[in-house]
C-alpha cells in the first residue's frame, strides 16, 4: 500500500477519471441480509399481494418455504412500522 502525502497535489484530469470510475463501480451483494433488509426489499411484493386478497398468514408461510421466519403479527408491524 502506497503512503499518502497530506499536501499532495492531484491533476483535475485525475479526479475527474477516478470520479467516473466510482459511478461505474456497482453495489456489492451481501451474501447474507438480516430479517428487516430481506422484508426491506420484498415490502413492495408483499403489499401487491395483500391488495391481490392474501392474508398475512399465507404471505408468512410463503416466506417461511423460504426460510425466512416471521410471525404473522410481526410481519403486519412490520409493515405498519415501515408505512409511518
Amino acid at each position: 500500500m502506497t503512503k499518502s502525502r497530506v499536501n499532495q497535489k492531484i491533476k483535475i484530469e485525475t479526479i475527474e477519471a477516478v470520479s467516473e470510475l466510482l459511478d461505474q463501480l456497482e453495489p456489492k451483494l451481501k451474501p447474507k441480509l438480516s430479517q428487516d433488509e430481506k422484508l426491506f426489499n420484498l415490502r413492495h411484493k408483499i403489499e401487491r399481494v395483500l391488495r391481490l386478497g392474501y392474508s398475512y398468514g399465507e404471505i408468512t408461510e410463503v416466506l417461511k418455504q423460504q426460510d425466512i421466519n416471521i410471525s404473522t403479527e410481526r410481519l403486519q408491524r412490520y409493515l405498519k412500522d415501515a408505512d409511518d
